[in-house]
């Protein structure tokens, strides 16, 4: 629907005839259930307001979704969880969707939040076609598939893409994760971390991380006994055990630890789970996988914290703007130099607090350019572009 223009006159009555005209307007609009709303915002284009429907959506039994299904029918076992959006913003207030393999509905919540994801660009009235999600913690697609699915014109997108068993470059775009999608790129967690105004070198001088037990045993590293003590998560806080400066411990003995929360009990490794204040009183942050990339990263790099980061094989959607040594401190995947680079978080030179200071700012400078709405236009642009080519 297109924007009704009012133009104002040098006249009293013909503003009060606007104004009476504009108020019985938003009376009629406020009555079919729609409303004015701002269009998602881009730094590259700017997007006219208009008239927005309330979207619903409904899991097509046929009809739909064609091309993704004859590219997928080629292949026996097919990744699971793999979800086909087939979207229409101009002719359809219904929005349709189809589970192309087997779902597990543990992942319903996921579902969800990349319906919210969607729905946020349907400012973009050109945007039609095809979109294969995989609807999981894991959204590597299989590059083989992938291309194919390039060839039928039918768009692909991910949050957390492997980069060794994924193929980057050819994803449509990367979108958020489904907890940044639920958080408003945690927005509010943003916020609260910017209103900190204490000096960098008033922060605790130790590194601190919490957390589940998440992950997969010995990651690459094989031959591998698969037990709880191979878990990265595990090595970490064992080692922590040994260093002053470093605060870390487990909050859930669950998946591989699942049945050992004694024994981790016995060896002082859990604490309560602590909220996200807790964290932003530190000067380091550490940030580690479990099942893929921590998911809330986004947040920690808002900090005045300098984030140590244990090198990960996964990419989402902002990793790649930020930069060892300047918008972190990496430590390496087998954690051989986890005591040597986060002992720096202990000195308290000049030099030192300022560089680690810069790190901090940096990353919260950087990081700033990654909300839900950069993320929105800019996934919007890359699909439109895309089935426009």
């Amino acid at each position: 629907m297109t924007a009704v223009v009012c133009k104002t006159s040098g006249t009293r009555g013909l503003r009060t005839l606007v104004s009476l005209s504009f108020g019985l307007l938003i009376l009629i609009l406020t009555n079919d259930q729609r409303i004015w709303v701002p269009t998602t915002r881009s730094p590259f284009q700017s997007v006219p307001l208009r008239l927005e429907q309330k979207l619903s959506w409904s899991e097509c039994e046929q009809g739909c979704c064609e091309k993704a299904l004859q590219v997928v029918s080629q292949y026996e076992k097919a990744q699971n969880n793999m979800v086909c959006f087939d979207l229409n913003f101009r002719e359809n207030r219904e929005q349709q969707y189809l589970h192309l393999t087997p779902f597990s509905y543990v992942f319903s919540h996921y579902l969800s939040m990349a319906q919210k994801f969607f729905e946020s660009m349907s400012a973009y009235d050109t945007l039609s076609g095809e979109i294969i999600w995989i609807m999981q913690d894991d959204a590597t697609i299989d590059p083989v598939m992938q291309t194919k699915f390039m060839s039928a014109r039918v768009a692909t997108v991910g949050h957390s893409v492997h980069s060794e068993r994924g193929d980057i470059s050819k994803y449509t775009v990367l979108v958020p994760n489904f907890h940044f999608i639920e958080h408003d790129g945690y927005s509010d967690l943003s916020r609260q971390a910017a209103a900190i105004s204490a000096p960098f070198s008033s922060l605790r001088p130790q590194v601190f991380w919490a957390g589940s037990s998440t992950g997969l045993p010995c990651r690459s590293q094989r031959p591998c006994n698969d037990t709880c003590k191979d878990l990265q998560r595990y090595k970490l806080v064992r080692q922590s055990q040994e260093i002053e400066w470093l605060n870390f411990s487990l909050t859930q003995a669950i998946q591989w630890c699942q049945g050992d929360g004694a024994e981790l009990q016995d060896l002082n490794m859990f604490s309560k789970q602590s909220n996200e204040a807790d964290w932003m009183r530190y000067r380091g942050i550490l940030d580690v996988d479990g099942n893929v990339d921590a998911w809330g990263s986004r947040w920690r790099f808002s900090t005045n914290s300098v984030v140590f980061k244990v090198k990960t094989d996964y990419v989402n959607h902002y990793s790649g703007a930020l930069v060892d040594g300047v918008h972190l401190i990496q430590i390496s995947e087998d954690l051989t130099d986890l005591k040597l680079k986060t002992s720096i978080i202990m000195r308290n030179d000049t030099n030192t607090l300022t560089y680690l200071a810069n790190i901090a700012k940096n990353a919260r400078k950087t990081i700033a350019a990654f909300t839900l709405d950069s993320a929105s236009a800019d996934s919007a642009q890359a699909l439109v572009k895309f089935f426009g080519s």
